[in-house]
């Protein structure tokens, strides 16, 4: 059985903007001997993170109510598939309180807990780099290159990128899986068949009040009419 690794081998995003509270944040990450990237706000990149993946991320709560609501919005789409622990800092007292997603200010729990019991055991995701759009499609997912669409297992995707996207499925699948997307209402010549994509996280049925279902990133380029789809509502 592989163990899991310990908070020493974690990599987390810390989003908060310059200042006492920031400062006493990356002591206490220092503290705990744990990886961080920093960016000042819901909108920055941080330096140097293609390719980096990710256990957590830690969220200024005043930073998150002080950034403009578009910021808010394509941080949200990230939230969505990583553990989040949101952050309030004490300047009087010291002290830094936090609070899971969900919880209430009273729920306050310690940062080494939450990186101990949620992120230790998350599996890394790279943070998404490209812009998302909401959007319906219905997709096949075949399991192998040669499986019929006939077989294919039906879900529907909510969010779109130029490099992956999430879709509402019930099946049971495992991070780093290959398979293979059908998209039926594209049938034109143009689709030039199924698009191979990989398996980057998993939600399954029942563990939360989220969709279930699988984050992929697609092994090739995405057909033209799929990277520049818009929200639409079916």
């Amino acid at each position: 059985m592989r163990r899991p690794p310990d908070i020493a081998s974690l990599r987390v995003l810390l989003v908060a903007e310059p200042g006492d509270a920031r400062s006493a944040y990356e002591q206490e990450l220092a503290r705990l001997g744990v990886t961080f990237d920093a960016i000042d706000g819901p909108g920055g990149r941080p330096a140097g993170a293609e390719g980096r993946i990710y256990n957590g991320i830690l969220l200024d709560l005043p930073t998150w109510i002080r950034c403009p609501a578009r910021d808010r919005e394509n941080l949200q789409a990230v939230l969505e598939h990583f553990p989040v622990l949101r952050l309030l800092h004490n300047q009087e007292q010291g002290g830094i309180r936090g609070v899971s997603l969900g919880a209430t200010v009273r729920q306050a729990r310690d940062m080494d807990g939450f990186l101990l019991k949620e992120c230790v055991g998350f599996h890394p995701r790279p943070l998404r780099m490209s812009d998302r759009h909401d959007v319906s499609h219905s997709v096949l997912i075949l399991r192998g290159p040669d499986q019929a669409s006939e077989q294919g297992e039906r879900a529907v995707t909510t969010n779109v990128s130029a490099t992956g996207c999430f879709m509402v499925a019930f099946g049971v699948f495992e991070v780093g899986q290959k398979l293979w997307l059908l998209f039926p209402e594209e049938n034109s010549s143009d689709q030039g068949g199924p698009v191979r994509c990989v398996v980057r996280w998993f939600r399954p049925w029942g563990v939360s009040r989220r969709l279930p279902g699988i984050g992929v990133a697609f092994e090739d380029s995405a057909p033209v009419w799929l990277q520049s789809a818009r929200a639409t509502t079916r």
